[in-house]
């Protein structure tokens, strides 16, 4: 097979998906790499620490966090890794008007950035504690013997493996798995008094089961691989990719434990 050729426009529209428009700068430093080196030159980029806040910057000055991440995706040398924390703020939709404290906020968008390469199911653990995320979803009110369903629910339908994959009985029981779990003064915390110790069954594995274990479960099933996959594709190459693109996609999250940088990779 004749290896495909790419020229710079190729490789300008790479950086465009991966990124929010190349400078002429950018274009002088990828285009003579070629396209694979490009390619390994982005990906490597994602394990870079994200660049401090700006001099002065107060997350509470109106507009501050907006305007400071938006100056961030203009100027980061590793615009993949800001392209992947927008996906991700996407993908766990939160609010700053039911959270109600921009720190917080900007602290999600951190866990985003930080994790957002990584596997899948470390970010998932990591949301279940955010702060946001509890205030976001009512974790505060979820609580043995009245168990809220409203993450358990989000972390299946859309965070997971999506509708038709799961049963109302799977998410009460995931919902009893995460009682206990909520956030005092910022922080997460596991309040026992409030934990439904008791046995649940949740997409068919039985067992004292807490949240770390329907996080464990619903990251590792197939139609996770595909849901992540799908919508990685959908953001970063083509809106309506095809069963054989999610597939291919799907295998190397799968080998790959759930590794976004991978997945990432062969997109």
């Amino acid at each position: 097979m004749t290896r495909k050729q790419y020229s710079a426009r190729d490789i300008a529209h790479l950086l465009r998906r991966t990124g929010f428009g190349p400078s002429q700068a950018e274009l002088d430093t990828y285009v003579p790499l070629g396209f694979e080196r490009a390619v390994d030159r982005l990906i490597a980029g994602l394990a870079e620490k994200p660049t401090a806040d700006p001099a002065g910057f107060s997350v509470f000055s109106p507009g501050a966090a907006n305007a400071a991440w938006l100056d961030r995706m203009r100027t980061s040398a590793v615009p993949l890794a800001e392209k992947l924390t927008l996906f991700w703020h996407g993908h766990f939709a939160t609010s700053v008007r039911k959270v109600e404290d921009p720190k917080l906020m900007w602290r999600q968008v951190s866990t985003f950035r930080t994790l957002g390469a990584g596997r899948f199911s470390d970010l998932v653990a990591s949301v279940s504690r955010d702060p946001a995320m509890i205030r976001w979803l009512d974790g505060n009110s979820n609580r043995k013997g009245a168990p809220n369903e409203n993450y358990a629910r989000e972390l299946m339908e859309l965070f997971t493996i999506g509708r038709g994959n799961y049963t109302e009985t799977d998410v009460r029981e995931a919902a009893r798995a995460f009682t206990g779990w909520g956030a005092e003064n910022g922080v997460f915390a596991f309040r026992p008094e409030f934990h439904d110790s008791g046995s649940k069954k949740v997409l068919g594995e039985t067992g004292n089961l807490d949240g770390d274990d329907v996080v464990r479960i619903v990251t590792g099933r197939p139609e996770c691989a595909r849901f992540i996959s799908r919508k990685l594709i959908a953001f970063l190459s083509h809106p309506e990719p095809s069963s054989a693109d999610i597939a291919a996609a799907a295998a190397v999250f799968t080998r790959t434990k759930g590794s976004i940088a991978d997945v990432v990779r062969h997109i």
